[in-house]
């Protein structure tokens, strides 16, 4: 789609949704973050869950909305907490969107966060680990996918592995393997196929004015993210501003951050 001026313009789930998945990225790499999360929401959530009030690949938005005082008792702390902590806010109160960020990120489970609208786990789609089986007489190399399966009414995580691909190798004996060397070579191979396979998808499903912008749009996000969670100053600096405002607004939030306190 393009328009007026002819250039072509961002869908919009990559201009919305995209965007606000790499921004915060930055808070989940935080360890301050971290910290908050797994110390204080985690535990809370921990607890509603086993209290058997509140599934658990519930929504942000159901516990929200419960008819039980404990589930909305754990969504106001995670407004408090995006609100106040993240200083994330949208016409001054928590939006809805970092809620649900957060909100995975303490109900993640070993196997990654749940995608509280279908029940699925949000992980690593297109991450791959490579098996190595080595014997006497040859070796096996495999790509696979490991992944967790939420399965039965309480919502069990099962560990999965999918194999994408294998190669045998063998050696120049029957009863001594020494040959490490076919072993790189296969592992090679194989992962190299796989990335070929991803590069190709991935410059199918986004446009390339849209990986051209990236790293601009990201290093703003990053000076966001900053200003944002660790109150780094902008007086004075009326570029950085401007690129903050417009980094703030793509995402749908207040610029500069003001003072409307978080539901209590």
């Amino acid at each position: 789609m393009a328009g007026k001026s002819g250039k072509r313009l961002f869908p919009p789930d990559i201009a919305v949704d995209e965007w606000r998945t790499a921004f915060m990225e930055h808070y989940r790499a935080d360890r301050h973050y971290k910290n908050a999360v797994a110390c204080d929401l985690r535990p809370r959530w921990q607890v509603l869950v086993r209290s058997g009030q509140i599934g658990a690949v519930a929504a942000f938005r159901d516990c929200r909305w419960s008819a039980d005082a404990e589930a909305v008792k754990y969504a106001l702390a995670v407004e408090r907490f995006v609100h106040d902590t993240l200083r994330l806010r949208h016409n001054g109160n928590a939006p809805e969107w970092a809620c649900d960020f957060v909100h995975n990120d303490a109900s993640a489970g070993p196997y990654g966060r749940i995608d509280h609208g279908t029940g699925a786990l949000i992980g690593a789609v297109e991450g791959v680990a490579l098996k190595v089986e080595v014997d006497m007489t040859g070796a096996t190399v495999r790509l696979v996918r490991e992944y967790g399966e939420v399965t039965g009414p309480d919502h069990t995580i099962v560990p999965r592995e999918e194999e994408l691909k294998r190669r045998n190798v063998h050696g120049s004996e029957m009863f001594g393997f020494d040959n490490f060397r076919g072993i790189h070579e296969a592992a090679q191979e194989l992962l190299q196929g796989w990335t070929d396979e991803i590069q190709k998808g991935w410059k199918a499903e986004y446009p390339s004015e849209y990986l051209g912008a990236r790293p601009a749009r990201l290093d703003h996000q990053r000076e966001l993210f900053g200003y944002l969670f660790q109150k780094e100053p902008i007086a004075g600096d009326d570029a950085k501003r401007k690129r903050l405002n417009k980094a703030a607004r793509d995402l749908g939030l207040d610029f500069p951050v003001g003072k409307k306190q978080a539901p209590k």
